[in-house]
């Protein structure tokens, strides 16, 4: 990690998460959870909150819509993918929507 290079010093976070989903009608579920990561050795603390959207439309087959928004504190760079983070600081909010075919 880039914190290691930079200051010598190892980076210890803790993560603690909480979800929940729920299934109105046989193929519709929505999912929603909530992330925050407390950087113990910075104030690089986030939170991260999470809503999917599934729709079953055959038995292998479903649509989805997922919505995330990530809230960073001082210059915490957390993204929304885990692999595109932001500026320090920033906060980000992203979508994705597909359909899934399961072979």
């Amino acid at each position: 990690m880039q914190d290691e290079v930079t200051t010598g010093k190892a980076r210890h976070d803790n993560l603690y998460w909480l979800g929940a989903n729920y299934k109105f009608t046989p193929a519709f579920t929505l999912t929603g959870a909530t992330y925050f990561t407390d950087a113990r050795t910075d104030s690089k603390d986030s939170w991260m909150f999470v809503l999917n959207a599934d729709y079953a439309l055959s038995k292998r087959t479903d649509a989805y819509l997922l919505l995330g928004y990530v809230k960073n504190k001082g210059n915490a760079t957390f993204g929304v993918t885990g692999t595109a983070n932001t500026l320090p600081g920033q906060n980000q909010t992203g979508a994705m929507v597909g359909v899934r075919h399961r072979f």
